[in-house]
């Protein structure tokens, strides 16, 4: 069997972020703040990465960018949106409290079940289906050490799939 590293990063900060607006999959560039986090993300510089992915939504590729600079062997970059952050649809851009003003209804729903059917929003079934061929590219591959700059929800959902939260009964 073939190990596999894979050193997963969330995105330096962005003008959303610091809002609490829903990115999303908007393309929301990062913050001075967030490049600064990317600069000091702490990872060890000598790691030899056989690559490194990023979405292609500029948060996620340009901390990908700046974390590589810092790295003694620069590995391969590409991007693959399988790791794309999930479309929020109708929420995209808002806050918490304009949701819960202008959709009162669905934001309760959603609240109580993430999984809750939003206008144009990915389903978290699509999301985990996304990650899965991930995975599989990464094995087919055989890649020893892997970069992978993503987003929250993208990390949320491996998380809560791996830690078998009750949100996800779906297969990987």
């Amino acid at each position: 069997m073939n190990l596999i590293k894979v050193y997963l990063v969330r995105h330096g900060q962005t003008k959303f972020n610091l809002l609490n607006r829903i990115q999303g999959s908007s393309d929301i560039k990062l913050t001075k703040e967030g490049i600064v986090q990317a600069i000091n993300c702490n990872l060890d510089k000598n790691i030899n990465f056989d690559i490194g992915y990023h979405s292609s939504l500029s948060r996620s590729k340009d901390t990908l960018d700046i974390i590589c600079k810092r790295l003694v062997i620069k590995p391969k970059i590409m991007c693959n949106d399988l790791i794309i952050e999930r479309s929020y649809g109708i929420f995209e851009g808002l806050t918490e409290n304009e949701i819960k003003s202008k959709y009162t209804d669905l934001y309760f729903k959603w609240i109580k079940d993430e999984n809750t059917e939003i206008k144009n929003a990915e389903t978290i079934d699509n999301v985990l289906n996304r990650i899965n061929k991930f995975l599989n590219l990464l094995v087919i591959n055989k890649f020893k050490n892997v970069l992978v700059v993503t987003h929250s929800g993208i990390l949320y959902t491996l998380f809560k799939y791996v830690t078998r939260s009750e949100e996800h009964t779906s297969e990987l």
